[in-house]
């Protein structure tokens, strides 16, 4: 996946979701990575299939680690929006016969982004340079750094590694 970038990243308690995308020369393939331990480690789940070539994720929902929710547009404008659905944590894909009524309102990744789980843990997403850093940090405890993850990817054989920045 030469020259992709990490589009949207979600975390329902320690379970994280990252939609990363082929942004060169056009809309390409869509992976999805999952973390079971807070970040620390991700891994390839599935590639998220697409009616047409041009369609691009718009929007990503969880409601716990098993069921999510991407919503596609067709950036050309040709074909209609449409929804992916998946009940076992991103395996596998399949559209809803009821999609849900509109996506929910986009909610950008501002830097930093903080959410505070109910036993106090707080979790931050940073974007530094061309990285996003997922820190946590427990009531009375140091902050941890649980992941760094590059916003810009390529192929190297059959690995992934970041891609320096156009220009960089």
């Amino acid at each position: 996946m030469e020259d992709s970038e990490v589009l949207f990243l979600e975390f329902v308690g320690c379970e994280g979701r990252a939609l990363v995308g082929w942004t060169t020369e056009g809309p390409g393939e869509v992976r999805l990575y999952a973390s079971s331990d807070c970040g620390a480690r991700w891994k390839r789940r599935s590639i998220l299939p697409k009616s047409v070539w041009s369609e691009w994720p718009e929007h990503m929902a969880w409601k716990d680690g098993q069921h999510g929710t991407v919503w596609l547009e067709d950036t050309n404008g040709e074909a209609p929006p449409h929804v992916l659905a998946t009940r076992n944590g991103g395996r596998t894909w399949s559209t809803p016969k009821q999609p849900p009524r509109g996506r929910p309102p986009a909610q950008p990744l501002e830097s930093p982004f903080e959410v505070q789980d109910s036993k106090g843990t707080r979790w931050t997403v940073r974007h530094e340079d061309e990285v996003l850093r997922v820190e946590r940090q427990e009531p009375g405890a140091p902050v941890q750094v649980r992941a760094t993850l590059p916003t810009r990817l390529r192929r190297n054989g059959n690995t992934l590694v970041p891609s320096r920045a156009p220009g960089g």
